[in-house]
């Protein structure tokens, strides 16, 4: 049997109830970097070594003064060798001065691109569209169909349409390339060393999509006047994608809708934040994950906690292409109504405070060669250990 987090269920098919097992947290969450000392750190100390180093030879000049002329004549030999080793000292010392001062590389990034005909797919910071422009129009109007943003491990997208679904990109190695790839990498690109679209969406919740709850059902933000998306901030270090709609019209109430997606460097979760302004508190909605299509296991937990694992094919015009990936969604307490699953998903019932509700997303892709996560057990385990919100490691 798998072991399971304490509190939680595993579903195979039927939810069935684990054992209780309690699970050791690790210290540095897995695909975190770790805690090693920094570049200039370890710099600085090489140059202590090597000034007392220097110090110590200086205090050997009068001894070597009182020998013979040849002495002398070595002696003038050591000045030059000790002239040259102060530069490069001062070489050195400078070059990692310089370093320090240069910015850490980029670790989160977003961005939105629109679609032409001539191919340049220039930058836009917002788009904005009429409710009653046919969803698929708005869908293309957008290269890789909405706002983009990603860690050093995964990629997400939300789409731009009445959906709104989030989407995944999968990564081989801890490094940004969606402003390369867009959602599209061609085999050539992954035998490079790129990644790829991991996960088929289709009806469901996706990973951590915001839906409507009406009669059992999640419904989608619509019928809406207006809806957009925005990039906020593009990184390094915070990533940064809203999502909007104007008088949303849920039940008998006309609701201004924003979602907020925030990125931060150094962390696997994604904050995602809901304000519904004209909305009650008394109000349900949902998140949560989607059931993959093969091998399919999930994970709940009556706090908060929904997750999947398992296989699918993204592309179905390339069925060799077979992905397998875990997805998770912690969700505030404050916020927490209740647990359920549906033939395609497993959702957690929310219900605002305030007119707010704060919920995490998380992935990750089997195809991550270090520090990945390889099993249904490893991923559930990471779930319910993850200290999720929490500020990045410095």
């Amino acid at each position: 049997m798998i072991p399971s987090p304490e509190g939680g269920q595993v579903v195979f098919g039927e939810m069935v109830e684990w054992s209780i097992t309690p699970v050791l947290k690790t210290g540095v969450p897995r695909g975190t970097g770790g805690s090693n000392p920094s570049l200039s750190a370890k710099g600085f100390e090489k140059l202590a070594d090597l000034s007392g180093f220097l110090s110590f030879l200086q205090k050997l000049q009068p001894l070597l003064i009182q020998r013979s002329e040849t002495t002398r004549v070595r002696l003038l030999t050591y000045n030059l060798f000790f002239s040259a080793m102060r530069k490069l000292f001062l070489v050195i010392q400078f070059a990692i001065c310089v370093a320090a001062a240069l910015p850490a590389a980029a670790q989160v990034h977003a961005h939105m691109k629109l679609w032409d005909r001539k191919y340049r797919y220039p930058k836009v910071n917002s788009v904005e569209f009429r409710g009653d422009v046919p969803s698929l129009s708005m869908y293309d109007a957008i290269y890789g169909h909405g706002a983009m943003w990603e860690n050093e491990w995964i990629g997400f997208r939300v789409y731009m349409d009445h959906r709104q679904s989030i989407d995944l990109y999968g990564k081989k190695a801890a490094q940004l390339e969606l402003d390369s790839t867009n959602f599209y990498s061609s085999r050539e690109l992954m035998s490079e060393g790129f990644g790829e679209d991991i996960l088929f969406v289709g009806g469901s919740i996706g990973a951590g999509s915001f839906r409507g709850y009406e009669t059992g059902v999640p419904t989608f933000v619509d019928p809406v006047r207006t809806r957009g998306q925005r990039v906020l901030s593009e990184g390094p270090d915070t990533a940064i994608v809203e999502v909007y709609a104007c008088d949303w019209q849920y039940r008998e109430h006309t609701i201004q809708f924003r979602q907020r997606f925030t990125a931060l460097r150094g962390r696997r979760d994604v904050q995602v934040d809901v304000w519904l302004e004209g909305c009650p508190d008394t109000e349900v909605f949902c998140t949560g994950v989607q059931k993959l299509e093969s091998e399919g296991e999930g994970y709940t937990d009556p706090r908060g906690l929904v997750a999947s694992w398992g296989t699918n094919i993204p592309d179905k015009g390339n069925a060799d292409l077979v992905e397998r990936l875990g997805i998770g969604v912690c969700v505030d307490r404050r916020n927490v109504v209740g647990i359920r699953e549906d033939e395609l998903n497993y959702l957690c019932l929310v219900r605002p405070v305030g007119g707010h509700i704060r919920y995490y997303i998380a992935a990750a892709s089997d195809m991550q060669q270090e520090g990945g996560f390889h099993s249904s057990c490893d991923w559930f385990q990471w779930v319910a250990n993850y200290d999720w919100g929490a500020a990045p490691k410095e």
